[in-house]
């Protein structure tokens, strides 16, 4: 049996008894390293386009919850934060006047917002709706320190 011995240089050679084809050892490895840099700049961009398409989802169904409670219903919906927790789920936090909080007309916004929900979650978007009532003691800077990094409506006093 013969032994086949690599000769040593910066490049793969070729071993002995061999020849070499169109490809090196080194072509192939550079081919290879391309084609993953290929992947990997694919794949983000299949996450930004799919987290730009999610997130701008949840912010038009979160707007359609907040008008209508305010066009349709005159709830006094006065801030809605949106949270991306991933590229997939989004949560929204709405501040509603705490005398409309404890409205019946209420009821009616918070049975259509999980009619919304209901229609539009799926395996790759999902998002929930929280109200809670505005007041004196609502702290904003916790909000946005729990990860709801936009908002959307007028000024809250």
């Amino acid at each position: 049996m013969t032994a086949i011995t690599l000769k040593t240089s910066p490049q793969i050679a070729t071993p002995e008894k061999w020849e070499k084809n169109t490809f090196s050892s080194d072509d192939m490895w550079s081919a290879f390293q391309r084609g993953e840099k290929h992947q990997q700049k694919k794949q983000e961009q299949e996450f930004t386009d799919k987290f730009k398409k999610n997130l701008n989802k949840a912010a038009v169904l979160s707007e359609a919850i907040f008008n209508t409670a305010i066009n349709d219903y005159s709830v006094d919906i006065q801030k809605a934060f949106l949270r991306p927790d991933n590229f997939e789920n989004y949560e929204v936090l709405f501040i509603v006047s705490s005398n409309d909080y404890i409205s019946p007309k209420f009821s009616d916004i918070f049975i259509k917002s999980h009619l919304i929900k209901s229609e539009f979650n799926d395996k790759e978007f999902h998002i929930s709706f929280r109200f809670m009532p505005n007041s004196k003691s609502v702290n904003f800077e916790c909000i946005y320190s729990d990860g709801y990094m936009f908002e959307y409506g007028k000024k809250v006093d």
